[in-house]
């Protein structure tokens, strides 16, 4: 689990905190929706507004490329919003709407094909070009707090860049928080002895 990641001085102080209190707020606020709606909007007020789509916003804007979402517009989202859930999903088919109106617009391969994203190589990077940055920046990090379980750090370092086991997403959250411990200093609180 990612809290073996935190050196024992620090685990009690991460163990006290919530990492779910904003589903547990979003899931209190939908509570009166059946489930598979509230899963819905709980999915658009923290996956869609607090990660996705900032991090095509930021992408886009960092490469001078302006990018429309036409399925969230406000009048379309408040419409959708509104409908059955068997309108919405049915059988067990998502986007059972969507599809059922796109079907006379697009080849069936487009409409029932199988969801595509962007995967982002953070393995590929973490292995590669980011190797040497990462650990510095995680070592600098680690020597000014202790903040780290160095050795298990050290461990997953190995085990990813010799290809035996893929740490590369735990990796890249580690060089984030470390990035962003390093440039602004920010005064972690150890365990009370």
């Amino acid at each position: 689990p990612p809290i073996n990641l935190v050196s024992a001085d620090y685990q009690a102080t991460v163990a006290r905190t919530d990492p779910f209190r904003r589903y547990r707020e979003a899931t209190a606020q939908w509570r009166h929706l059946d489930l598979a709606s509230a899963m819905l909007m709980v999915d658009k007020e923290i996956i869609l507004h607090d990660i996705f789509l900032p991090k095509v916003d930021r992408a886009t804007m960092a490469s001078g490329v302006e990018a429309r979402v036409p399925l969230l517009d406000l009048d379309l989202v408040e419409y959708v919003a509104g409908l059955p859930i068997a309108m919405k999903v049915r059988h067990g088919e998502k986007k059972w709407l969507l599809r059922h109106i796109m079907r006379s617009q697009l080849p069936s391969d487009v409409v029932d094909g199988a969801k595509k994203g962007f995967g982002v190589p953070f393995g590929q990077w973490i292995a590669h070009g980011l190797r040497d940055p990462a650990i510095s920046a995680i070592n600098q990090f680690q020597q000014r707090t202790g903040f780290l379980n160095q050795p298990l750090v050290d461990r997953m370092f190995a085990e990813h860049i010799a290809g035996r086991r893929d740490h590369g997403f735990m990796l890249w959250k580690l060089f984030n928080l470390a990035l962003w411990q390093n440039a602004y200093a920010v005064d972690f609180q150890k365990t009370a002895p």
